[in-house]
């Protein structure tokens, strides 16, 4: 059995352990290598040392050694295949993308975009809803919950009807959102160009500012944005310009739905979590730039997930719950005792794939820095930090959300001993706050004359 790694393993020098019995990705890596002759792997360098440490006794080849520079993904997918039919069993084990990107690769038909339509799909790609609607907030009740949902992205790729022709731009004089609805219901997407208000508490559409930061502010906006978000606005809502893609399919569905049955039959830890992984990379890997991915099908894919996510948000508000913070494809809120309820709102349909499910309950308090900087407490005691960027542990301290400073330890597979690491990382927030509990929408104008990021940080 013959494996291939991903050229990931570089970042992992410094693993957490939350607890002793809490496995790093390195360790159900290597263990899930083990089985295996011959890897084939990135940065030998650095892999090799780990590997071995952790047990791993076959050969290790470097593919920078044995591949041609400028080969691409489907050239080197269909390299092993012929290794396969030479009698070669390869089990393709790797940590992220490139096993993703050789499991599953992309069709012929949609992997390249024109050169228009890479600009065009460039203008409309915006990654996931991230906010915190409050700074602090407590409940006595501890009835804080939060929401998200089961390979969000892996199954909107399954699902989703994506590109399978080339689209072309076409401007319009007397085309309107009504009518892109009902195209829309008969398979067709693309992106569109519009020029809209959009205000509220929550609005729809993502702006970039000057300095790279994404907003969700209210007013006047106006470029290009794939029709899930656009089909939001009224049906007399006018549209200037479009790429529409009238041919549908869905090349996905079908490994991505045995991937998955996989998983659910796998019984051993780390190829369980090691097909999770391939399957979570997937859509990084369609999101390239370049030859390997397709930028017009990783964009509407965030669309979707964010109109899906946006949905629920609405819902929730409008039954009177407190929603708190949302994340890609997470939402916390406090249901107060009305839980039931709000998992009848939500959709909650545990263990189902790309459904509803409970990650977290019976929390206390949330204290929210900026994008995927938060600290939950729960009634039992326990904390739960989420930082991006870090590997935090349970036994982090000195924690200082609003100023974005955390100190953890990590364990050094090179010394064996833990060590202690401070971090700091200042908070962008993504709305004004009128206290720790409220906040409203930047307007696009104010971005637009702060710069964004820099404006966001005098108001923290």
């Amino acid at each position: 059995m013959w494996a291939i790694a991903s050229k990931d393993f570089s970042k992992y020098k410094l693993t957490t352990r939350e607890t002793e019995k809490e496995y790093s990705r390195i360790d159900f890596l290597i263990n899930a290598l083990k089985p295996c002759s011959h890897v084939f792997v990135y940065n030998k360098g650095d892999f090799e040392p780990i590997a071995r440490d952790y047990g791993y006794t076959g050969k290790i080849v470097a593919l920078e050694d044995i591949l041609p520079q400028r080969l691409t993904i489907p050239e080197v997918k269909q390299l092993f295949l012929q290794l396969e039919e030479l009698g070669f069993h390869l089990e393709i084990a790797g940590l992220g993308s490139l096993a993703a990107q050789l499991i599953f690769g992309l069709p012929e038909n949609i992997r390249k975009l024109s050169r228009k339509e890479a600009d065009i799909a460039e203008q409309a790609f915006y990654g996931g809803r991230v906010e915190n609607l409050v700074r602090e907030y407590s409940s006595k009740e501890a009835s804080i919950v939060y929401y998200d949902i089961s390979s969000a992205y892996p199954y909107l790729l399954a699902e989703a009807l994506l590109p399978a022709t080339w689209g072309e731009r076409q401007e319009f004089t007397d085309l309107t959102v009504g009518q892109l609805r009902m195209l829309f219901k008969t398979g067709l997407t693309g992106v569109a160009y519009i020029d809209v208000i959009d205000e509220g508490y929550i609005p729809i559409l993502p702006v970039r500012s000057g300095s790279g930061e994404v907003f969700f502010p209210s007013g006047r906006k106006e470029g290009w944005y794939h029709l899930p978000e656009v089909l939001m606005f009224p049906d007399n809502t006018p549209v200037k310009e479009a790429v529409l893609y009238p041919k549908t399919e869905s090349p996905f569905k079908a490994p991505i739905y045995t991937m998955y049955e996989k998983r659910q039959q796998v019984k051993t830890y780390y190829l369980k979590k090691m097909l999770k992984v391939i399957l979570t990379a997937l859509w990084g890997v369609v999101s390239r730039k370049g030859t390997v991915g397709n930028r017009m099908i990783g964009g509407y894919i965030t669309s979707l997930q964010r109109v899906r996510l946006l949905k629920a948000i609405n819902r929730l508000i409008e039954a009177g719950f407190k929603v708190l913070y949302y994340d890609t494809d997470g939402i916390v809120v406090d249901v107060f005792d009305r839980r039931k309820e709000a998992d009848l709102i939500v959709g909650v349909s545990e263990g189902v794939f790309g459904g509803w499910e409970v990650r977290y309950e019976g929390i206390t308090r949330i204290e929210v820095g900026g994008v995927k900087q938060y600290q939950l407490e729960f009634e039992d005691g326990t904390t739960k930090i989420a930082w991006k960027g870090v590997p935090v542990s349970l036994s982090a301290e000195n924690i200082n959300v609003k100023e974005g400073k955390i100190e953890y330890e990590v364990f050094s597979q090179w010394t064996g001993k833990r060590q202690r690491v401070v971090y700091e990382a200042k908070p962008v927030p993504k709305r004004r706050f009128l206290s720790d509990e409220y906040s409203v929408p930047f307007s696009v104008d104010e971005i637009n004359e702060a710069g964004g990021k820099e404006y966001a940080c005098r108001q923290a």
